[in-house]
């Protein structure tokens, strides 16, 4: 099989105000937010997020509810198309933050991490792992397990090289670590300063 655009299938399907909306909701089918909750995490302006929402809930994807003096706005997992849709966007825009989520147990013991390889590039095989980076003070086994929930709900095995500060500097000359500096990344937690300060 050749290669497939994965990050842009949402992108060429939606809009990006829509895509963001989505991402938001279908992560977290069951949680529900109000207009201006939805407005701040998806960073839009009022105005196009309200037509989103309106379309979304005239087509069934999204629910609408008043609570008390509040209207929530929820994911409708009723909908014939929810599965589709939601494992669309768990393959694509909604993996980093799913990554996000699974990694916060260890947090605090962690400077550095991001995808890298052919995911943070946009061009994933069907059949290609998630290739990510984690430097800290944990081990490759708590990675694996924080990462298990995860590789399970998208069906697609994550790969993750997990190295402390100290290691990853022993080896930045290697040509796998040069290989990773100088592609693609997608940061999920510090940025492209913090890792070039820490292979010196």
């Amino acid at each position: 099989m050749g290669k497939i655009l994965i990050q842009e299938s949402a992108g060429a399907l939606f809009g990006k105000v829509r895509r963001r909306l989505l991402t938001l909701l279908l992560l977290d089918p069951d949680e529900s937010f109000n207009f201006r909750e939805i407005r701040d995490k998806v960073e839009s302006g009022s105005g196009a997020v309200h037509r989103e929402i309106a379309n979304l809930v005239e087509a069934g994807i999204l629910t609408r509810r008043e609570m008390g003096n509040q209207t929530r706005y929820q994911a409708n997992r009723d909908s014939a198309i929810f599965s589709e849709l939601r494992s669309l966007f768990l393959k694509t825009s909604g993996v980093p933050e799913l990554l996000r989520k699974a990694l916060k147990p260890i947090n605090g013991r962690t400077s550095l991490a991001f995808i890298f390889g052919s995911y943070a590039e946009g061009t994933l095989g069907t059949g290609s792992d998630i290739d990510l980076m984690v430097v800290g003070d944990v081990g490759f086994s708590e990675v694996a397990v924080a990462l298990q929930a995860v590789q399970n709900e998208i069906g697609r095995e994550i790969n993750p090289a997990v190295y402390s500060p100290a290691s990853l500097k022993e080896r930045k000359e290697t040509g796998f670590i040069m290989g990773v500096l100088q592609g693609e990344k997608i940061f999920l937690k510090g940025g492209m300063d913090e890792l070039e300060e820490m292979v010196g």
